[in-house]
């Protein structure tokens, strides 16, 4: 049998994976999706403190996973994205056929929706779509943007209003969940924050 996908969207079959496309579209309800399938060649996993006050009060968490993909046609893709929460959920192991798939904007990520193990037959489906990098900085600029527009328009300090604007946007790049789709450096396999690329599952402090 061979592998395929459903649209999340619809849930109707979009493709089958006997080939080595990155770009499907479903006939149903026309969303145009990107794919990475292969088998997964490597698989890190940490763990980050986002807010400790103290051992009565809840601690936030967020999870990091690099995942390299050696696809049919022996490219590497390396696939980063974070999540809420400590504990390791991801169903794929070293060595298992998986697919992800994510939405697109014009040719480049724009959200990822689904990991599927095709060996085991398991999904992961993050509690939302979570937005790429290069999506979140173009929102956030348009939005700037139109702050720093509409300040001046109304005659507000711009000083005031730059300066306010960044920490909100540093807090909110700390706070927000991203993916991101790339080929991998092989000195550096996370490329966000700190570094771990010995391939096998760690905890961070």
């Amino acid at each position: 049998m061979k592998p395929s996908l459903q649209c999340p969207t619809c849930s109707r079959p979009i493709a089958d994976l006997s080939h080595t496309a990155s770009r499907v579209t479903c006939v149903f309800c026309k969303t145009r999706f990107g794919v990475v399938y292969g088998k997964l060649s490597r698989r890190t996993s940490i763990y980050e403190t986002l807010l400790h006050f103290s051992s009565k009060l809840p601690t936030f968490y967020r999870r990091h996973y690099t995942l390299q993909i050696t696809t049919a046609d022996r490219n590497l893709k390396l696939l980063q994205f974070s999540v809420p929460g400590k504990i390791d959920n991801l169903p794929v192991q070293l060595g298992d056929i998986v697919s992800a798939l994510y939405t697109l904007q014009g040719y480049l990520m724009k959200k990822l929706v689904v990991i599927t193990n095709h060996t085991t037959g398991k999904q992961y489906v993050p509690p939302n779509p979570i937005p790429s990098a290069s999506y979140i900085k173009i929102t956030l600029g348009t939005v700037v943007l139109g702050l720093l527009l509409g300040s001046f328009v109304v005659g507000v300090n711009l000083f005031l209003v730059s300066a306010v604007s960044a920490v909100g946007v540093l807090l909110l790049l700390k706070m927000t969940d991203t993916a991101q789709l790339s080929t991998p450096c092989f000195g550096n396999l996370w490329s966000g924050r700190g570094s771990f690329n010995d391939g096998s599952e760690a905890s961070g402090a």
